[in-house]
């Protein structure tokens, strides 16, 4: 994708695991699955866009399979992908809104803990569901799913569906590079640097001064 669009990409990427296979065995296809944020429908070549110049993502969609009537589950980053990781609607996965990142397992047990079910006071006419700070463990993931199928699975770049204890590893991905509980990442060259946190994205070290994040992360 062109450097100049501000999306952010993230890949998720799935190589087959064929430790035990046969060359007699027919091998399921690799999978790899791009998640941009606030991509409009028409923001890609292949979709009619003039403006954005998309030749890798239009090559693929030459060769493969294009979606036209397709939607996204909300208008939100952390909705959305909690979704796709599991196939549920948000309301199913409790995840309604973007996840705020938070420091420290005590801050988020003391919040979770203290936070009411519901959000308002008596100058709104509605309330709101509490927004919860992570998608549940619990929660069954297409990660999980393709490695009983066989897969290897690994996550690279942007998670945002929680903090520490809650990331990629802990649902499913066998690798992660980069993915953490940042919505953006806190610079995009090298060092990625963080004024809350020494090393700015976990899993993902500093290589080269003044590396572009998205080549770093490919």
């Amino acid at each position: 994708m062109n450097s100049q669009c501000s999306a952010i990409v993230i890949a998720l990427f799935f190589s087959i695991f064929a430790a035990t296979a046969q060359a007699t065995t027919i091998r399921p296809p690799n999978v790899v699955l791009i998640v941009v944020d606030d991509l409009g429908w028409a923001d890609l070549g292949c979709y009619g866009s003039t403006y954005y110049e998309t030749p890798n993502l239009d090559r693929l969609a030459a060769g493969g399979v294009r979606f036209t009537q397709a939607y996204a589950s909300c208008a939100v980053c952390s909705p959305t992908r909690a979704s796709i990781m599991t196939g549920r609607y948000p309301t199913r996965t409790g995840v309604t809104d973007w996840i705020r990142p938070l420091l420290g397992n005590d801050i988020i047990e003391q919040d979770v803990r203290d936070a009411p079910a519901y959000v308002g006071d008596h100058n709104r006419m509605l309330l709101t569901p509490r927004v919860v700070r992570w998608m549940e463990r619990g929660e069954m993931t297409i990660a999980e799913l393709l490695n009983n199928a066989g897969y290897v699975t690994g996550f690279i770049g942007k998670w945002h569906l929680g903090p520490t204890s809650w990331f990629p590893e802990d649902q499913g991905y066998e690798f992660n590079v980069g993915g953490c509980s940042f919505g953006q990442p806190p610079h995009y060259f090298d060092p990625y640097p963080a004024k809350h946190q020494p090393m700015s994205l976990p899993n993902l070290p500093p290589r080269v001064e003044g590396e572009y994040l998205t080549d770093r992360e490919a």
